[in-house]
């Protein structure tokens, strides 16, 4: 999956993202790879979560296509609104501290 990225690679870093999903997944492999090799043991963690919603979020929305049609975006924009908000809140919250 990681072949169109890894074409894009410098200095050990993909500097062009072509597609979200496996950019994540290259980078989750990269890190697992410098944990094997005495680097950050959990370095991998945060792009194996992003991977996991991404994969979920797709399921979600396959799963909800055949009921809701193109009306189940509005779900999506809906959860995607709630978070924008928490990140607002929680980064004024984080800068008043």
């Amino acid at each position: 999956m990681g072949s169109e990225n890894a074409m894009f690679e410098r200095d050990g870093e993909i500097h062009i993202g072509l597609t979200y999903m496996t950019g994540t997944l290259v980078k989750m492999g990269q890190r697992i790879a410098a944990a094997c090799f005495g680097g950050d043991r959990l370095g991998w963690l945060p792009y194996a979560l992003l991977w996991t919603g991404l994969a979920l979020g797709a399921c979600a929305g396959a799963a909800i296509y055949p009921l809701l049609g193109l009306h189940a975006l509005w779900i999506a924009a809906g959860v995607s609104a709630i978070l924008a908000i928490i990140t607002l809140a929680v980064r004024r919250e984080t800068r008043a501290a």
